[in-house]
């Protein structure tokens, strides 16, 4: 499974990646989040994790930016946030091309069962 991560946290990258790559995907970190959208046409992943607030454009910009282009806008999105609320969820799941929510801080394992939930899905 190919992901691209995109995420403004350097440290928090780069362990995702990691912890990605040690389960047998091929990862695509980056933390330029206005490339972002034009990369991931560029790579086709079979998914993408996206955090929702970055310092130059926002999750919201990024995933809007993929459901417009005809080559993305099928590819699933986990949004990540360590901005919202447990309530607050429903405005995450309502961006365009998100299947699931992970709330900041989360563990490994309930990301990895987003990541296989929505590979199921596929």
């Amino acid at each position: 499974m190919k992901i691209v991560i995109v995420d403004d946290d350097e440290d928090l990258l780069e362990e995702l990646a990691e912890l990605l790559t040690a389960e047998g995907c091929v990862v695509e970190p980056t933390s330029d989040s206005v490339a972002a959208a034009s990369a991931i046409r560029q790579s086709q992943p079979d998914l993408v994790l996206l955090d929702v607030r970055m310092r130059e454009k926002d999750g919201f910009e990024v995933a809007a930016e993929l459901a417009a282009a005809p080559e993305t806008a099928t590819i699933p999105i986990i949004v990540m946030s360590g901005h919202y609320t447990i309530e607050e969820r429903g405005v995450l799941e309502k961006i365009p091309g998100v299947r699931e929510v992970l709330l900041k801080p989360f563990s490994y394992e309930d990301m990895m069962s987003r990541v296989y939930a929505v590979r199921r899905r596929q």
